[in-house]
Parts: C-alpha cells; structure tokens; sequence
C-alpha cells in the first residue's frame, strides 16, 4: 500500500466500503429500498464499482513495483 499515492489509498479504502454495502444489499431480505429501488440491481451495481476501483489500484501497485525493479536494476 506504500505504493500508492495518499489519494489512491483513500479511494482504496471507498472500493472496499462499496464492495461491503453491495454484498449488504444483496443479502438484504427487502425486494426494494425507497432511494435505490430494486435491492439486488443496487448491490451488483455498488459492488461492481468497488471491484473496479480495486482492481485500478491493484494495477498502480503493480506497475509501482515494476517501476521500482527497473530503477533498482539500473543502478
């Protein structure tokens, strides 16, 4: 996570809080919620933006540690 810029580590820790409202909502006994309608279309919904946000900031710890091995190999 050091990685990560301070911005990157807050939007981490949204995807995380999305991707747990979106499994809350999809387990919910409820059909509808009166501000986001259908429960389950909500829950993929928020869910499915917090995988994206994650797996975002996977690949910038990814190409981070790329970037670092090249610059240690060089020297």
């Amino acid at each position: 996570m050091k990685l990560l810029t301070q911005e990157d580590r807050r939007w981490f820790v949204a995807a995380v809080v999305f991707v747990a409202v979106g499994c809350v909502l999809l387990v919910q006994p409820f059909a509808t919620i009166p501000v986001l309608g259908d429960a389950s279309f909500a829950g993929r919904i928020i869910g499915a933006i917090g995988l994206g946000i994650i797996i975002r900031s996977l690949a910038l710890i990814f190409r981070a540690r790329r970037e670092l091995r090249r610059q240690g190999s060089q020297s």
